[in-house]
């Protein structure tokens, strides 16, 4: 009788045990009344004491109206994750990161300072660059994957430099680097890197065809000076 006795105690025990234990995983070390009261278990957000900027992730922004159970799926709150993308889709389909902080808050996705984030890049938005619409180099069907568009000026100016006519680049086989001759901070294709000091360009011959004259890709090789690009890149 006394063994029976036992068993049952025991087993009552380990009941009593399993029903007190908290559903919120041991790792919680928190008053239950900081959320609940005695007359329900239901968490009543409106009344709680307890503050989440105490966790690692503080509430700022819109994370402050956002439902409990958007980010804690599960009641162990351990095992919400704090990365950005564990709770956000990557539109930009990993062009930029993972990191949404890099460029967004928690008030809003709208991106405000573009010039600035593109700073952090390979191609820093320099002149004329600053003022072009996004789209016009990010051509993807999203208009939001933001893939590398290359950094070269050939990537984007080629159009630009076959259609030259006055004087033709192609044709007398000038550099494909844009930047020797012509300089982003200005809006137009003018150039002051121009040294014909040897002819000076006045009266009659003050004109802007050098294929009025350089007739022919050759003409452009033999006066190196023409232009202040290093001969081999002519």
């Amino acid at each position: 009788m006394y063994r029976l006795s036992s068993i049952i105690l025991f087993i009552l025990v380990g009941w009593v045990q399993a029903v007190s234990q908290s559903p919120h995983g041991k790792d919680l070390k928190m008053d239950c009344i900081k959320c609940h009261n005695s007359d329900s278990w239901s968490y009543d957000k409106e009344n709680t004491t307890f503050d989440h900027d105490s966790t690692n992730f503080p509430l700022v922004g819109q994370h402050k109206s956002v439902e409990c159970k958007s980010c804690h799926t599960s009641l162990e709150f351990k095992k919400a994750d704090t990365d950005c993308n564990s709770c956000h889709i990557d539109i930009h389909q990993q062009t930029v990161g993972l990191d949404c902080a890099r460029c967004h808050t928690s008030n809003t996705w709208i991106v405000s300072n573009v010039t600035e984030l593109h700073e952090r890049t390979s191609f820093p938005l320099i002149g004329v660059h600053a003022t072009v619409d996004c789209n016009r180099c990010h051509q993807s069907e999203t208009l939001v994957r933001f893939s590398p568009v290359g950094l070269e000026c050939m990537d984007c100016h080629r159009p630009d430099y076959m259609a030259t006519t006055r004087p033709n680049h192609a044709q007398a086989g000038f550099s494909n680097d844009c930047a020797s001759c012509h300089s982003t901070l200005v809006p137009d294709w003018s150039t002051d890197k121009v040294d014909h000091s040897f002819f000076p360009l006045e009266k009659a011959h003050k004109i802007d065809d050098c294929t009025a004259c350089h007739k022919e890709r050759k003409l452009f090789r033999h006066f190196t000076g023409l232009f202040q690009l290093s001969p081999t890149r002519l």
